[in-house]
């Protein structure tokens, strides 16, 4: 490994690791040696230049907790309280799979044959679709939902490639 620079990306992440080791520190650098050096001065995460946005984001929600994740303010804008609290629901929960009984019964206090959590989840994706943003949630048939943990056949996936559901 080459030498770090004075004012780097590794003696930048060294003071934020110093300040707070519960932050995640996701950072975009040139080369494999300063991607190294970034990593091992705490680094939670690095991305080499040109930047793929899809990577980037999947990085850092990948590192996010999903409740961090899920408070971004513009969740809160798009979903409906009772949307915003399924899906959350679904995403802390993840990967195992959440039965449709199981939000009825502990997110939305209620009871009933379920339609009403297939609504919310019909709007959760519609929502998130038409605002650019993926649904990291997958249909289990007959059981539930599950927040998705990767890229397979074009379905969303939460900490890999979020371009689409």
């Amino acid at each position: 490994m080459g030498h770090e620079r004075v004012g780097g990306p590794s003696s930048v992440v060294r003071r934020l690791r110093e300040a707070s080791s519960q932050v995640p520190i996701v950072t975009v650098v040139d080369d494999t040696s300063t991607l190294a050096e970034t990593l091992i001065a705490g680094a939670t995460d690095a991305v080499l230049r040109p930047v793929c946005h899809e990577e980037l984001l999947a990085r850092l929600f990948g590192r996010i907790p999903p409740t961090r994740v899920l408070d971004a303010p513009r969740l809160h804008g798009l979903l409906r309280r009772a949307e915003l609290a399924v899906l959350e629901y679904i995403v802390v929960n993840a990967p195992r799979v959440v039965s449709v009984q199981e939000i009825l019964t502990n997110v939305l206090r209620s009871s009933g044959d379920g339609g009403s959590v297939r609504n919310h989840v019909w709007e959760i994706r519609r929502k998130l679709s038409a605002a650019g943003i993926p649904a990291p949630l997958r249909t289990v048939r007959g059981v539930g939902y599950c927040a998705v943990q990767s890229q397979r056949d074009g379905e969303a996936v939460l900490g890999e490639d979020l371009t689409k559901i």
